[in-house]
């Protein structure tokens, strides 16, 4: 579901590649292990034809990061573009 052209910036602030990302997704699902997740606070709208910025807030026990991905529509589906994490402050 990535386009070839993916990037992402973390909430650690460093950007990382497709590549990097599909190597370390598949580390992640090779050894699984229970990590609660929530998630909550979508918001999507068009930026452009066909293209869409979907935002969200993810918990991950104490840490809270805001999400911001871009998706295309295209022939074969649904392509995320670009995606990126933003360490929220404590409320």
């Amino acid at each position: 579901m990535m386009a070839e052209e993916f990037w992402e910036v973390g909430a650690s602030g460093r950007r990382y590649g497709r590549e990097h990302i599909l190597t370390t997704l598949e580390q992640r699902y090779s050894a699984p292990y229970d990590d609660e997740w929530k998630t909550g606070d979508f918001y999507c709208q068009e930026i452009a034809p066909a293209n869409y910025l979907l935002t969200y807030t993810l918990w991950q026990g104490p840490r809270v990061t805001r999400r911001a991905t871009i998706w295309r529509a295209s022939a074969n589906g649904w392509l995320i573009v670009f995606h990126q994490g933003t360490v929220a402050e404590s409320a």
